[in-house]
Formats: structure tokens, sequence, C-alpha cells
């Protein structure tokens, strides 16, 4: 196992087979997580990140189970947690070649993984944001990453507009992407913190009336 160190706020734990494309998730982190604490107004991280890749995915799950509870989907390839009373917040993610194993993510590149480790580090960020208390909303949590983590830039909506807002099924992280930019349309900055952390409550109607009228979406 080796180690490197950002700026004594986030440790990155990487393997040998990481050492190919270390410096580039290195580079990328160092990029965009200062600029993710902005979004949150977060100066200082309240604990230390420590971002673990796993190169093997057996222990990745069998350590994950051990933290939820519960198995983890056959699709993850990441997670985060960060709860109030944690020493630290931790990141867990598996090394490319052990992502590109999952059927799912066959095609996976080192541009994904960037991007998913700093998906969950706007996790992390967001649950120090709003006092470790997530909004309800599914389509927020991960609309939110996804946008910060610069994943799904071009999206569309593949299902109703009501699918994504009513939370009522999984659906692609693009559609969650694709509401989060239009909540970005109707709202400003400290609107959108303050639905965020539990403190505003989302206008549905607004938001349909934005996407059928001005985007002239029709499913």
């Amino acid at each position: 196992m080796f180690k490197y160190l950002i700026d004594d706020d986030i440790e990155i734990i990487y393997n040998k087979c990481d050492k190919e494309y270390i410096n580039e998730i290195i580079e990328f982190i160092n990029s965009y997580y200062k600029t993710i604490m902005n979004f949150f107004c977060i100066t200082k991280m309240d604990k230390m990140v420590i971002i673990k890749l796993w190169d093997n995915s057996e222990l990745f799950r069998d350590e994950l189970k051990k933290i939820t509870g519960q198995d983890v989907p056959f699709w993850a390839t990441g997670s985060s947690k960060n709860d109030k009373n944690d020493k630290y917040s931790r990141i867990d993610y598996l090394s490319l070649n052990e992502v590109k194993e999952i059927e799912y993510h066959k095609n996976e590149t080192i541009d994904d993984l960037k991007k998913g480790i700093l998906h969950e580090f706007v996790h992390i960020c967001h649950s120090q944001s709003c006092n470790y208390d997530y909004p309800k909303e599914y389509f927020l949590n991960e609309g939110v990453a996804t946008y910060l983590a610069h994943q799904y830039d071009n999206c569309i909506l593949s299902v109703p507009i009501e699918t994504v807002l009513d939370d009522t099924e999984y659906v692609e992280y693009e559609n969650y992407r694709y509401v989060f930019n239009i909540l970005l349309q109707v709202y400003n900055h400290q609107e959108i913190l303050e639905i965020l952390n539990n403190k505003k409550k989302i206008d549905y109607d607004k938001i349909k009336a934005y996407i059928y009228n001005e985007k002239g979406v029709s499913l």
C-alpha cells in the first residue's frame, strides 16, 4: 500500500496497480476539491478525508458490508461515509482493473474513475454542510454529486419528470443530473444551499413548469 497527502485535508491510499494513473487522480482532485468545498461554503474540512483504492473487489464488498450492514449492489464501485461521530471521513473505491471486471462498468476509463471518486467527495462535503442531515430527496443528493463531479454533462431526461421528483424508483443518474441542472436555473446559489441543507422546500410546480414550458420537454 502507498499513501499520498493533499494539503492535510485528504489522504489517498493506493496499490501497486494504481501507480500508472495515481498522478492523474491526484491532479484531478487537487484541481476540483476546493471548488466543491467553496460550493458548500466550507473553508475547512471538519475531519481528514481518507480515500482508499481497493485492488480486491471481494474484500471491498466485505468491508462495505461491515460498515453498512447491507450487501453492496453488484454495480457499485465506490462508497463514502461521513457520520457525525466518525473520527475521519472515508471514501472507498475500486481500482480501475477491478471496476472493469464488473460487466456494467467494463468500458470505464480513468476519467470515469476520477469523476467517481470526486462524486463521493461531494457527498462528504454535502454531509458536513447539512450537518449530517441529508435531504430525503435522492435526486438532490445524487444530482449535486454528479454536477460537481462533472458527470453526465450532456445529459437528457429519459423518464417522466414525476418519476424523478417523486423518487418512486431508481433511475439512471443522468436523470438526477438533469433535474439538478434545472434547479440551478430556477434557484440562485444561496437557495440551492438552503434546499440541500434542509432549510428550504422545493417548489415542484416551478420545476415542472420550467421543464415543460421553457425547455419544451414532452414525455
